[in-house]
């Protein structure tokens, strides 16, 4: 099935549109539930963004360290 459009521009609009999506998620002051690791269903907040991949959570009253 083809749209008219090659799979590389496809893939460049999908990944503008989802990065565009991704900016209303992560912000400073976001509440965020810990999926995995040693602090895994403990809540904490996005205090400091450093990247793209990165920031900086504390959640002083669950015990997770920033």
């Amino acid at each position: 099935m083809s749209f008219g459009v090659q799979p590389a521009l496809a893939k460049a609009q999908y990944m503008r549109w989802w990065c565009k999506l991704q900016e209303r998620f992560v912000e400073v002051g976001r509440v965020v539930l810990l999926k995995s690791g040693a602090f895994s269903c403990k809540i904490a907040v996005i205090v400091e963004m450093i990247d793209h991949n990165r920031a900086i959570i504390d959640g002083p009253t669950t015990d997770v360290p920033h």
